[in-house]
């Protein structure tokens, strides 16, 4: 069966797929990781013993790993918005736009 221009092989849906369920999977779970540690500075207790309770297949070090990689994600979305603002910006200049 021939394919249609443009269209995109169950292959890499698949690839595409599994990539974003681990980016929102490190993204939820590690900014979740960090808004427990913030509260446990807070109360002065240790809650992150509440998320390992409540997330029991993962261990301190994966949550704390997810919690870095959180912080370089949201770095790199920073990073990409900076730039794709400025390629806006640069774009409408040339064209004589204020």
């Amino acid at each position: 069966m021939a394919k249609i221009p443009g269209q995109t092989s169950t292959i890499s849906l698949l690839i595409s797929s599994f990539w974003t369920i681990s980016a929102l999977f490190i993204l939820i779970v590690g900014h979740l990781v960090w808004v427990f540690i913030g509260y446990g500075i807070m109360t002065n207790s240790n809650a992150l013993l509440d998320l390992e309770a409540f997330l029991p297949m993962l261990s301190e070090a994966q949550l704390f790993t997810l919690a870095g990689l959180a912080i370089v994600a949201d770095i790199w979305i920073l990073i990409s918005q900076h730039k794709q603002k400025n390629q806006h910006k640069h774009k409408s200049q040339h064209k004589g736009n204020p």
